[in-house]
C-alpha cells in the first residue's frame, strides 16, 4: 500500500540476512531512504531449548529526511498496527492477534485523526513493542490459516522464522507529518533445540553460590541477587541450581519463599494471554523437578506438625509444581492419583462463611488439603473434569453448584472477602461444554 502525503511517501524494505527483498540492493536507494522508514527486530537469543524464554524488541526508525507523526498507543494498544508473525519449522506461519474475541477489540484498534501524535523525528527511533515468548506449547491468542483458533506450539525442535509488521491505515484529515502504510521488519531466525543432560552445569557457577548467600544474608525484603537467580533459573543449563534451591527450600531455609518461586518459574506459568482460564505453560524438565514435586505432594498429604516446615510447598506453588511434573511425565499413574485424590478431597465448595470480624474470617481453619480453587486447577490441568464430561458426573466430583440453569452451572466460594473463587461450567446439549474459572 502506498499513501501520498504533501510531504511524507511511505517506503519500507525486507532486509533478510543483510539482503532486500524484491531484488533491490543491500541498502535502499539514497533517495527512497530520505521518505523511509525501516522496522527492526531484535531478539536476545537465536539459539535455545526448548521451555526457555526468547526476548523480542520491535522498533521503527524514521530514515528519511522529514519528521514523521505515528499513532499513540499505551501498552494495552502496542500491538493494534503490529502483526507479529511466527513461522514453523514445517513451513505454517502464526500471526499474533491478542485482542481475537475481546469484548473492546474495535476500541483497542481504533485510529482517527487525532491519534497521529507520536512524534518521530529524523534518525529517530521508537520502540513499537516488546514480547516475550516461552519455547512451549499451547500459546493462546496466534492463529494461522491451518488453525484458525490456534494455539502456537514452540516446543518441537527446529527453525523459527520470526518478523512483524506495521500497519497504519490512511485517515483522512490526520496531520500531513502523519505516517501510514505496511512496513516489514528483518527477519530472526531462530534455533530450539532438546537439552541434553551433558550439557548441564557441574555445579551452581561462583556468581550464583554468591547471589544465593547474599539473599540469606539480608533482609527478608532485600533482593540483591534475587534477579541474578531469576534468569539463571530460566536456562536448561542450570539444573544443579535448581536441584540447590529446591534442596534449600526442604530446609525451610529463610528465602525459601523466594526460591519455590524461580522453581515455580522454572517449571511451568500462567498462560500470560488468559490468566487462569488458559492451562498452565510446561517450562523446563529436569530431576529437581520431580523432587520438588514429590515434596509438594507429600507436604499437602501429611501436613507437618510444624506449620513452617514445608510451607512453601503447601502453596499455589507447589501445586503448579505438581502439576508441571505430572504433565511432563504422564506415565507416573501413581503420583497423579495421590494428586488427583488430593484434588478431590477438596474440590467441593467450603461452608459459606458469615460476616464476623476480620479476625474470625482470617484464621479460619482450612481443613481440606488444598482450597477450593487449587483443587479445580488440579482437576482441569489433569484433565479430570473437561469438556464434554456429563453434568451429573461433574456434580458428583465438585459436589452441588451454587447456582443452575439448562445454559451452565456455576460454584462459587462464599466468603465476606472482596474477591472469591468461583468456576462456570457451559451445558450443551447436556454436556459440559467447557470450564471457566474466575474471580469476583
Amino acid at each position: 500500500m502506498w499513501t501520498k502525503r504533501r510531504s511524507v511517501i511511505f517506503i519500507a524494505a525486507l532486509i533478510l540476512a543483510g539482503q532486500t527483498s524484491g531484488g533491490m540492493a543491500d541498502e535502499p536507494n539514497a533517495d527512497l531512504r530520505q521518505l523511509g522508514v525501516k522496522l527492526t527486530l531484535r531478539a536476545d537469543r537465536t539459539e535455545c531449548h526448548q521451555g526457555e524464554f526468547v526476548e523480542l524488541q520491535g522498533q521503527i526508525a524514521n530514515v528519511g529526511t522529514s519528521d514523521l507523526k505515528l499513532p499513540a498507543v499505551d501498552f494495552a494498544r502496542q500491538y493494534a498496527f503490529v502483526r507479529l508473525h511466527v513461522a514453523k519449522p514445517d513451513g505454517e506461519v502464526f500471526v499474533y492477534d491478542p485482542y481475537a474475541n475481546h469484548p473492546l477489540r474495535s476500541s483497542l484498534t481504533a485510529i482517527s485523526a487525532r491519534s497521529f501524535t507520536t512524534k518521530l523525528t529524523t534518525r529517530a527511533t521508537h520502540d513499537l513493542f516488546q514480547k516475550s515468548l516461552r519455547l512451549t506449547d499451547g500459546l493462546t491468542r496466534w492463529t494461522s490459516r491451518e488453525h484458525p483458533n490456534g494455539p502456537l506450539p514452540l516446543r518441537a525442535t527446529g527453525e523459527y522464522r520470526i518478523w512483524f509488521e506495521y500497519v497504519v491505515p490512511f485517515v483522512a484529515g490526520s496531520p500531513q507529518e502523519a505516517w501510514s502504510g505496511k512496513a516489514t521488519s528483518n527477519m530472526v531466525r531462530l534455533i530450539v533445540t532438546q537439552f541434553q543432560p551433558n550439557e548441564h552445569r557441574a555445579a551452581p557457577t561462583a556468581e550464583q553460590t554468591q547471589a544465593i548467600e547474599k539473599l540469606e544474608g539480608s533482609a527478608s525484603t532485600a533482593i540483591d541477587g534475587r534477579d541474578l537467580l531469576q534468569q539463571a533459573m530460566m536456562r536448561a543449563e542450570n539444573e544443579q541450581l535448581a536441584s540447590h534451591l529446591v534442596d534449600l527450600c526442604l530446609q525451610d531455609d529463610r528465602r525459601a519463599m523466594d526460591f519455590i518461586v524461580m522453581i515455580a518459574n522454572r517449571a511451568c506459568n500462567p498462560d500470560p494471554e488468559d490468566a487462569m482460564n488458559g492451562a498452565l505453560q510446561l517450562g523446563i524438565d529436569g530431576p529437581y523437578l520431580k523432587t520438588a514435586a514429590m515434596a509438594a505432594i507429600g507436604a499437602f498429604e501429611n501436613p507437618p506438625r510444624d506449620p513452617n516446615h514445608l510451607r512453601v510447598f503447601r502453596s499455589m506453588y507447589g501445586v503448579n509444581i505438581a502439576i508441571a511434573y505430572l504433565r511432563f511425565r504422564p506415565e507416573d499413574t501413581a503420583s497423579r492419583d495421590r494428586l488427583v485424590k488430593l484434588a478431590k478431597q477438596s474440590a467441593r465448595l467450603p461452608p459459606a462463611m458469615t460476616l464476623g470480624s476480620h479476625k474470625d474470617v482470617g484464621n479460619q481453619k482450612q481443613e481440606m488439603p488444598l482450597s477450593a480453587a487449587a483443587a479445580w486447577q488440579v482437576l482441569l490441568e489433569l484433565e479430570v473434569l473437561h469438556p464434554g464430561m456429563s453434568v451429573d458426573d461433574a456434580i458428583e466430583i465438585l459436589g452441588q453448584p451454587s447456582s443452575r440453569s439448562d445454559e451452565g452451572l456455576t460454584w462459587y466460594v462464599s466468603t465476606p472477602r472482596h474477591v472469591n473463587s468461583g468456576l462456570g461450567a457451559e451445558i450443551k446439549e447436556g454436556k459440559i461444554a467447557r470450564f471457566r474459572r474466575y474471580s469476583g
